[in-house]
């Protein structure tokens, strides 16, 4: 048992050592800052933001769920001014809703136009 038993106190001793590390790494970047939870929820095409609304318009649920999409609509001005335009004010009463049922029409308004 002399030899087994302080091959097994080695590997026991060693275990919290060697983790469960990502790599050499650990898979970041050194020098890059992660992203920001506002570059993470902001949509990056006019399907996205379809897609976010008609997720809103499924729960009802306004807040946070609405981060990230008027950085989307300011983007949208550039191509297509009216339309930003006009998401721009429905997005401002869309804000101001608490009530699902409200929430949900008016999410559901504006993923009709895009």
């Amino acid at each position: 048992m002399g030899k087994f038993g302080l091959l097994l106190f080695l590997l026991f001793l060693t275990l919290p050592l060697t983790g469960c590390g990502g790599g050499i790494d650990g898979g970041s970047v050194e020098g890059e800052a992660p992203p920001s939870q506002e570059q993470l929820d902001k949509p990056s095409s006019a399907a996205d933001l379809k897609a976010k609304l008609n997720e809103i318009a499924e729960s009802g649920v306004g807040g946070s769920a609405l981060s990230g999409v008027q950085p989307f609509i300011d983007e949208l001005k550039s191509s297509d001014a009216a339309l930003a335009e006009s998401l721009t004010k429905d997005f401002q009463a869309l804000s101001q809703q608490t009530e699902p049922a409200k929430i949900k029409s008016g999410a559901k308004a504006m993923a009709a136009k895009l």
